[in-house]
Parts: C-alpha cells; sequence; structure tokens
C-alpha cells in the first residue's frame, strides 16, 4: 500500500473517531449547560488552542530561506472571516439545540419535523405533513 494513502486513510479515521467522540461530549455538555454557552466555550478553547500552532508556523516561516510575503488583513478578509465565523456558530447552535431537543420535550415542547399523519377521517399515508 502508498505510504501516502495509508497515511489518507489513518488521518481520515482519527477525523472520524473525533467527530464521533465530540457528539458524545456534546450530549454530555448539554446537560450541564445550555447550548449558547457549550459553543461559547467551545469556540473559545479552539481559538486559544490555535494561537501556539499559529506561533509555530509564523516562526517556520521566518526561518524560511525564501522570502514569504506575508499577508496583510484587509477590511475584505476581516469581513469574510467574521461572517463564515459567525455562519460556523450559528450552524454549531442549532447542532446544539437539535441536541437538546429531548430537553425541550421534557418541558412540553415538541421540537419535531416528523411527518405525521392527518387529523381529519379519513386520511391517508398521502396525505401525511411535514410541519403542521
Amino acid at each position: 500500500m502508498n505510504t501516502r494513502s495509508l497515511r489518507a486513510d489513518v488521518l481520515l479515521f482519527i477525523t472520524a473517531a473525533i467527530w464521533g467522540f465530540a457528539f458524545v461530549a456534546q450530549r454530555v455538555g448539554m446537560d450541564h449547560v445550555g447550548p449558547l454557552t457549550f459553543n461559547g466555550v467551545r469556540f473559545t478553547l479552539g481559538a486559544i488552542s490555535l494561537v501556539p500552532l499559529i506561533r509555530v508556523m509564523e516562526r517556520q516561516r521566518s526561518v524560511a530561506t525564501t522570502p514569504v510575503a506575508t499577508p496583510t488583513p484587509t477590511p475584505a478578509l476581516i469581513k469574510g472571516g467574521i461572517i463564515l465565523g459567525g455562519a460556523l456558530f450559528l450552524g454549531s447552535t442549532f447542532q446544539q439545540l437539535g441536541l437538546a431537543a429531548p430537553l425541550l420535550e421534557s418541558f412540553g415542547v415538541a421540537p419535531t419535523t416528523r411527518a405525521r399523519p392527518d387529523s381529519s377521517p379519513g386520511s391517508t399515508w398521502s396525505s401525511y405533513r411535514s410541519w403542521g
């Protein structure tokens, strides 16, 4: 087997394992804090953990023999980063709210999009609605 292919397979396996363990941590975390608090702490820890990596990469770039132009953060780059970061946070929050669905159901809220039969007499499978 090609070593490059093996490396890709191992990295894919590690990524899938981390992703799977993250769902367990999210489910357990939702027992103790709300979705916004969980995501706020999660994103803050992610940002803090990237700081050493950024420093190491900047040091390696400065040691390189070929001078590399350092990109200047332009307003468009900053705006795009804020928009994409907000979209990622929003998507992650919706995911956390989905994991909180059993908790919401215990309060009498039914957060579901499952199809259910129409309540009118003589309803058939073809009259199922996805919301209502």
